[in-house]
């Protein structure tokens, strides 16, 4: 319901799963070195000696899809963690782009994108995708799989207790419920993907 009226908004569920209505933001599928945090950039403002800073990561981009093709991912998250990351956590979707949506990206439309799994339910994903991730930062010289897999679980760390501390707008906080049918939901793990 919505400002205590039951609306059937199941047309607009529809439109969004059919449509390319839904803001995203791109990936960078690039594993450059320069485009990693060195394991002292974990916590931002922290640096050691010996380790040039690395150079900011290219700016994501906006695209349009469909829903099926999205996730709604916490803020901290987008904030926080790199784009190869992202991508090996969220399989073959894109996050949804709450970035630059701003107030917008309050609204209970976006709630029936999946959520991505955190915590316990999403420790395996989660755990690949940091693997997977370290692995691709020692590749490239960036620095040692243990150093990456450190930084990264830093990150994720530092991610996870903003999320618990502001109740993020992305971890479906809204008290808004869409009422009958299939109506979406934006929990689960269907986003969780492979590698």
């Amino acid at each position: 319901s919505i400002l205590g009226l039951d609306l059937d908004l199941s047309p607009l569920d529809a439109a969004l799963r059919l449509e390319l209505l839904v803001p995203v933001l791109t990936l960078d599928d690039e594993h450059a070195t320069n485009r990693h945090p060195a394991p002292a950039q974990a916590v931002p403002g922290q640096a050691i000696p010996g380790h040039p800073p690395p150079l900011p990561p290219p700016p994501r981009s906006l695209r349009m899809v469909c829903a099926g093709q999205a996730a709604l991912v916490p803020l901290p998250y987008l904030r926080r963690l790199p784009d190869g990351f992202l991508r090996r956590w969220l399989g073959d979707r894109l996050p949804l782009a709450s970035q630059l949506l701003g107030p917008a990206a309050d609204s209970p439309l976006w709630q029936l994108l999946p959520t991505p799994p955190t915590g316990a339910a999403g420790g395996p994903a989660l755990a690949a995708a940091l693997h997977a991730e370290a692995h691709a930062m020692a590749a490239g010289g960036v620095c040692t799989q243990t150093q990456a897999a450190a930084a990264l679980g830093i990150r994720l760390m530092a991610a996870q207790q903003d999320v618990a501390e502001t109740g993020s707008r992305a971890a479906g906080q809204w008290g808004y419920r869409r009422s009958g049918g299939d109506g979406g939901g934006g929990g689960g793990g269907g986003a969780a993907g492979g590698p």
